[in-house]
This record gives structure tokens, C-alpha cells and sequence, in this order.
């Protein structure tokens, strides 16, 4: 909760950023290796920022979990419609 999605532009994908009162929904992954998360992080680049938050799962319980949220100083990249 607190997050939405939008499109970046020109691009086929979107990225999350906080925004009050919008929900995203996606996937949870778990027991990732330090070489995955190496992976995502160089495949997530500098336009954003990984953070601790506690998604809400399908089920109602939260868990810690490591988002990657598209960081302020490139809002203007993003579509003004949500994904």
C-alpha cells in the first residue's frame, strides 16, 4: 500500500512510486541468493532505489520484503496515466 505504477516512457516497463492512497499488486520473491539480488540490483539500475516495506500478501499478513522504487529526481520519465 502507498505505491503506484506507471509506465516509463518509451519503454515497455513500468516502475513503482510511493504515492498515498494507491496500491500495486506484484510478485513476492523469497530466499534469494546474494548473487541474485547483485542480478536485480545491476538490472534495476540508478534510476531507482531499493528500500524495505511490508507488502501486504493476498491473505492479509505483511512480510519484509526489498522493493525497488523508481527514485524522484526521474519522475518526469514516467507516463502520467497508472499502468
Amino acid at each position: 500500500h502507498g505505491f503506484a505504477r506507471y509506465r516509463i516512457k518509451e519503454q515497455a516497463y513500468p516502475a513503482i512510486v510511493p504515492e498515498a492512497g494507491s496500491e500495486v499488486k506484484g510478485q513476492l520473491l523469497s530466499q534469494l541468493s546474494d548473487k541474485e539480488m547483485a542480478i536485480l540490483d545491476y538490472y534495476e539500475d540508478d534510476d531507482y532505489y531499493r528500500a524495505t516495506q511490508a507488502p501486504v500478501r493476498q491473505d492479509g499478513t505483511s512480510v519484509s520484503a526489498e522493493v525497488y522504487i523508481w527514485k524522484d529526481e526521474f519522475r518526469s520519465l514516467l507516463e502520467t496515466v497508472p499502468w
